[in-house]
């Protein structure tokens, strides 16, 4: 039933967002090819760095960070948001964080496959298949915080002010926009750290076929995305009926 509820609710979220514009499902695909743009212009064209293939390294690295940002902004206030159905009925509260993961995935998956199939043609890529763990892992961690951001944030409304800001500083040592191989190796030590940049680096390695898949960020992200939504599940458990008596 909760399933049922969570992909009727997605879908109709879907249909309700393209309506509203005149570019429909076109917008999906023209945001993320504007903000490729401004980097391409930044990074390639005025400061000459990134490589002949800086479209393709860019590209990825942008969808990718993308579905994570969106995901985790829209996620976690999903409980705040739908306060008027949290107050009125029973629905177990996961339902809604669930709700805004699914139709951002659901995007995310639109735009990327269709990229990334092309990426890997132009390139020759016999990992394609790389795709799969690389999709699981990040979903994992996408939903695993947005899952427990979910829980907290009706606690802590400020924190819908700080996701956004911390999202931003987060992007820029991820690897989206430049190769981490091209820093000094003391400064490339301390950005690896960021569990985001192998991440990335796997899709990379599935759509270009360069570098290797690193196993190791997979499995580290996976771990990472569980104990987040264990810890939300405990927290959204716990407090069920609390939500529903909260004036947010």
């Amino acid at each position: 039933m909760i399933f049922n509820l969570i992909r009727t609710t997605a879908l109709y979220r879907l249909k309700a967002e393209t309506s509203k514009t005149y570019g429909g499902y076109a917008w999906w695909i023209v945001e993320p090819l504007l903000e490729l743009s401004v980097y391409y212009l930044l990074f390639k064209i005025i400061l000459n760095r990134g490589g002949d293939d800086y479209i393709s390294f860019l590209f990825c690295g942008i969808l990718t960070w993308k579905w994570l940002a969106q995901v985790i902004k829209v996620s976690s206030n999903a409980i705040v948001a739908n306060k008027g159905l949290v107050l009125n009925f029973s629905t177990k509260k996961i339902v809604y964080p669930l709700i805004d993961i699914t139709v951002y995935t659901i995007r995310f998956l639109v735009i990327f496959m269709p990229t990334v199939l092309v990426i890997g043609v132009i390139y020759k890529s016999t990992n394609l298949l790389y795709l799969f763990p690389s999709l699981v892992s990040e979903l994992i961690l996408i939903s695993g915080v947005g899952i427990f951001l979910s829980s907290i944030v009706p606690f802590l409304p400020d924190m819908i002010k700080l996701i956004p800001v911390g999202l931003r500083v987060l992007f820029y040592p991820s690897g989206i926009i430049f190769d981490v191989n091209t820093l000094s190796p003391s400064i490339k030590s301390w950005v690896l750290l960021n569990p985001i940049v192998g991440m990335v680096g796997n899709f990379r390695f599935a759509a270009m076929g360069k570098g290797q898949f690193n196993w190791h960020n997979f499995l580290l992200v996976i771990f990472i995305g569980t104990v987040f939504a264990l810890l939300g599940l405990r927290i959204l458990n716990n407090n069920d009926k609390k939500y529903g008596k909260m004036g947010f």
